[in-house]
C-alpha cells in the first residue's frame, strides 16, 4: 500500500532540522516520519493520497496499520513541491520450528 503526502513550502530545516532544535524529517526513522506528515494532515498543513484514492485503500491502510508494520520512505523532488512516499506493509512473522500444521497433526 503506497501513502503519499505532498509536501509545499516547507523550507530546508523541515528536511534537515536545525541544530537541536528541530528535528529534521530526514534524521527521523521512517515510522516517526509517517506519525510527523499524518500530524502535518490533521493540522491542514499537507495533503495525503492514500492507494489510489479510493474508500477501500483507507479501509486496507487501517487493517494493515493494527499490526507490524514496516515503512519503506522515498522523497522525490517536483517543480516546486516534494512527494513523501510510504511503502506500508504488514511484517511477516516465521512460525516457529516447532509449529504443525492441522494437517501434519497426528
Amino acid at each position: 500500500m503506497n501513502v503519499t503526502f505532498i509536501l509545499r513550502d516547507f523550507d530546508d530545516s523541515f528536511f534537515n532540522g536545525f541544530g537541536s532544535q528541530i528535528k529534521g524529517l530526514l534524521n527521523m526513522s521512517d515510522a516517526e516520519k509517517f506519525k510527523h506528515l499524518n500530524k502535518l494532515v490533521q493540522d491542514g498543513l499537507v495533503t495525503v493520497k492514500i492507494g489510489t484514492g479510493q474508500f477501500n485503500d483507507r479501509v486496507e491502510l487501517n487493517s494493515i496499520m493494527r499490526g507490524d508494520v514496516r515503512f519503506d520512505f522515498s522523497l522525490s523532488p517536483r517543480r516546486g513541491y516534494k512527494l513523501a512516499t510510504f511503502s506500508i506493509s504488514k511484517t511477516t512473522v516465521d512460525p516457529p520450528n516447532n509449529y504443525r500444521s492441522s494437517s501434519n497433526a497426528a
